[in-house]
């Protein structure tokens, strides 16, 4: 009895997935040729303006380097895939995608023939931005999750002569005032 391998069926596209304005590229040689309206950049960074939109983009393409115009496409469909909700969480997001084209241009050039003193050069480098990547990833756990924070408390005893207060306990005013 042989087995035969059935053809691969391709997965349907899901449903959650996101447009985001691309780049035109007949329009310009520098790396904001054809960049998108800055309203749709507004939209895609989750900022209040478009000048913060535009400044984040802005900022990835230098951030990139000479590269810029290679990878410009990568950012704004980073933004796209993580949608942040603020400049702030577009800017740890472009950040990561920043530090991910710099680990992965580090291995490339890790893995190339030479010295080995380069080679251990490189290698801590290279752990040097996966560490840095880690991080960015949690601050921005850290950051999307700040507003749900929750304490419950499921259990008080108070002893005799103790005093309790059950409730929602909002401060209010300055600790000063009297």
């Amino acid at each position: 009895m042989t087995n035969k391998l059935k053809p691969h069926k391709r997965d349907p596209e899901p449903p959650n997935v996101r447009a985001f304005p691309t780049f035109d590229s007949n329009n310009g040689d520098n790396f904001l040729g054809g960049a998108p309206a800055p309203e749709m950049l507004r939209d895609l960074c989750g900022t209040k303006t478009n000048a913060a939109g535009t400044g984040l983009l802005m900022s990835a393409m230098q951030a990139l380097g000479p590269d810029a115009k290679d990878f410009r496409q990568f950012m704004t469909a980073l933004w796209a895939e993580e949608e942040p909700k603020s400049a702030v969480e577009a800017m740890l997001v472009q950040q990561l995608g920043t530090i991910h084209l710099a680990i992965s241009k580090l291995s490339m050039r890790f893995n190339s023939n030479i010295d080995l003193a380069t080679q251990m050069a490189l290698l801590k480098a290279i752990n040097n931005s996966m560490r840095t990547a880690s991080e960015l990833v949690r601050t921005l756990k850290k950051y999307r999750s700040a507003a749900n924070q929750t304490v419950r408390i499921e259990r008080v005893n108070v002893s005799d002569g103790g005093q309790a207060i059950v409730g929602d306990i909002h401060r209010g005013g300055d600790r000063n005032e009297q």
